[in-house]
């Protein structure tokens, strides 16, 4: 290619709607303004919708690109013209968007993302397959050192199916956080209705008795229910991952289909998550913590730092499955160590006091704020008995350390290599150093920051031998 060529005439309209969320205020503003005049309301949506386009037009028009034998040449801008050379071995990753309109079409976005700290990611948003398939031969040539080789696709190794989406979202935790999320928009929706509007209504559901109250419960539990299905069907919808050379290919998304490369050398570790009905269920979820790569900002499913490698596999298929797709790190069920806890009270020490308090506070004040303390306390204690539990480490081979810890009501499992941990830690006091107690940490990169990893109350030879083994060198 000799010539330098301009992006797909359909980046205008795909730009044009980016810049109308950017301009999303601007739409409220409009809103607000001739909310009881929808011909000015229609017209300035309109008008803004042509500045965008103008806008979109002329990017498009001044953004050129060209596919030389040795790199990415991209200029763009016209008073202010700007030139950027991309060599392709200073190329990570390739990622590819495909919106659903833009399909049949074979028009793709490209996500380019560049070695080096502060180097940020170049977009070319609207191109032919045959510029990705190009890019890609050339990045793999110049990585490889051999000549360019067309890239095909592959058989998935893994493939999500409809069914395994509803198991995913029943049995997440995410429903619960949405009804908070729900609950907290209610009152705040009800500082602008008028004054004891909400009382009124909820006196006449009273009028009822406790079946209508259980039908309106049961109606909006089943309207999140199926606000929260259709959210992870568009996202992982015929959710694929498979291995390519040096990097995991994971294609996902239904109107958005996304394809991302996840370059091997990123993965800082592998987190497992269950929830109390998956480990009932034996199903796991697997995540990926990288290093800080992609970050666009616009889609929250993909962050520098997690983003889901497999969203549910049966327990059984885990460790094979990602055998297949990571050979290097020979991943086999962990040889757990004997971590030596202290006892499970020292959990409850200062919880237990603070509920304490609660209890004698409110049986001061009134006999129910005393009951509803006890049984505060009862859950809280209840709860971090049983974490307590579940914290333990172990050993997969020589160069894998794997840690179990809970968070919230899930259950994690870390595994990591050596090599990936940034610092250990063990911290002890006056009094858990004279009972031979202590804490141990590590920390793994996270994106720009830092994943911490805590285990409680261990035996301080336990805490020096985990210290140890997270020093021994590997090269995964």
């Amino acid at each position: 290619m000799s010539d330098f060529e301009r992006l797909h005439p359909m980046m205008i309209i795909q730009r044009s709607f980016q810049l109308m969320r950017s301009f999303s205020f601007v739409l409220f503003i409009l809103l607000g303004t001739f909310w009881n005049n929808w011909t000015r309301l229609l017209l300035g949506v309109v008008v803004l919708y042509v500045v965008c386009g103008l806008l979109a037009g002329y990017e498009w028009f001044f953004f050129k690109y060209l596919i030389a034998t040795d790199r990415l040449i991209i200029t763009k801008g016209w008073l202010a013209k700007k030139q950027i050379e991309v060599p392709y071995q200073r190329i990570q990753t390739i990622h590819r968007q495909t919106l659903f309109f833009l399909k049949p079409f074979k028009i793709s976005s490209l996500i380019i993302e560049t070695a080096g700290a502060g180097g940020g990611n170049e977009t070319l948003l609207a191109v032919k397959e045959r510029v990705y398939l190009q890019l890609q031969q050339h990045r793999q040539a110049k990585q490889v050192g051999a000549k360019a080789k067309l890239v095909t696709e592959v058989e998935p190794q893994y493939q999500i199916t409809a069914a395994a989406i509803w198991e995913f979202t029943f049995t997440d935790g995410g429903i619960f956080a949405m009804l908070f999320a729900a609950l907290t928009l209610i009152d705040q929706v009800k500082t602008y209705l008028p004054n004891g509007l909400l009382d009124h209504e909820w006196k006449n559901v009273l009028n009822y008795g406790i079946t209508a109250i259980l039908c309106l419960l049961g109606i909006f539990m089943v309207l999140l229910m199926t606000v929260t299905l259709l959210k992870n069907l568009l996202r992982y919808y015929h959710f694929e991952v498979w291995r390519e050379g040096e990097n995991l290919i994971v294609r996902r998304g239904f109107f958005n289909r996304d394809t991302l490369t996840v370059p091997l050398h990123r993965i800082q570790a592998l987190q497992f998550r269950q929830t109390l009905l998956r480990r009932l269920l034996h199903l796991t979820s697997v995540e990926l913590i990288l290093a800080a790569g992609k970050n666009t900002g616009e889609d929250e499913g993909i962050n520098d730092d997690t983003f889901y490698l497999l969203p549910i596999i049966a327990d059984q298929r885990v460790f094979p499955l990602l055998q297949q797709l990571m050979p290097e790190w020979k991943l086999v069920s962990p040889r757990l160590i004997d971590l030596k806890p202290a006892n499970r009270l020292y959990f409850l020490r200062f919880p237990g006091l603070f509920c304490g308090a609660l209890i004698i506070i409110g049986a001061w004040i009134n006999i129910y704020l005393a009951i509803g303390a006890v049984g505060l306390t009862a859950l809280v204690l209840g709860y971090l008995w049983w974490a307590a539990g579940y914290q333990q480490a172990g050993k997969i081979n020589s160069k894998l350390l794997t840690y179990r810890t809970v968070q919230a009501a899930n259950i994690v499992t870390l595994i990591t290599p050596t090599n990936k941990i940034q610092q250990t830690s063990i911290h002890t006091g006056y009094w858990l150093y004279s009972t031979g107690i202590g804490h141990f940490s590590l920390e793994i990169k996270a994106g720009q920051s830092a994943r911490k990893v805590k285990l409680k109350y261990l035996d301080l030879t336990s805490c020096h031998y985990l210290a140890q083994l997270s020093r021994i060198k590997s090269t995964i």
